[in-house]
């Protein structure tokens, strides 16, 4: 939960970064580089951190040491790691059907609607954040859904059932 916490928040971070590093033309543009940059940022921090787990320093002094060994120490700490995977998937599908349901915009639209009438509630509940809810944080956080399914699913061919 903590990690889901963590991850809602960093595309916002991302977008305020972009748009004082960069003029995009467009709000496409702005999403087609958070899908990028969010995508390896999600690699990072929900897979490779993850499974490499608490010994961070421990690992990247070994890989250091031998970087051959790479592949070794990830088939060590990979099996380990499947049930926290599957239990971040679980939480993704909890995650994404309370999205299609819009429960934001409807909270906002109900408490709006006590306070002004019905069309101007709507239109000041209607934006979502494009940050979070935008197309390009979206595809990241599938793809990465994808990802977590492959890497993980010769391991745990419950985590296939669990992706799709």
């Amino acid at each position: 939960l903590g990690l889901m916490i963590f991850l809602a928040f960093a595309p916002t971070v991302l977008i305020n970064i972009f748009s004082m590093l960069f003029n995009f033309k467009s709000e496409v543009w702005n999403q087609r580089e958070l899908q990028n940059w969010y995508f390896w940022f999600l690699v990072f921090f929900v897979i490779m951190v993850t499974v490499v787990g608490q010994d961070f320093v421990t690992f990247v002094s070994d890989v250091a040491k031998d970087p051959m060994s790479f592949p070794l120490l990830l088939a060590d700490k990979m099996p380990s790691s499947t049930h926290y995977y599957l239990n971040f998937l679980g939480l993704q599908w909890v995650s994404h059907a309370m999205n299609l349901t819009r429960y934001i915009q409807v909270s906002k639209f109900v408490a709006f609607s006590k306070v002004w009438n019905e069309d101007d509630a709507r239109k000041l509940s209607e934006p979502e954040d494009q940050d979070y809810y935008g197309m390009g944080s979206r595809s990241a956080r599938f793809t990465t859904n994808l990802l977590i399914a492959i890497i993980f699913g010769t391991i745990s061919p419950l985590m296939n059932v669990m992706a799709w």
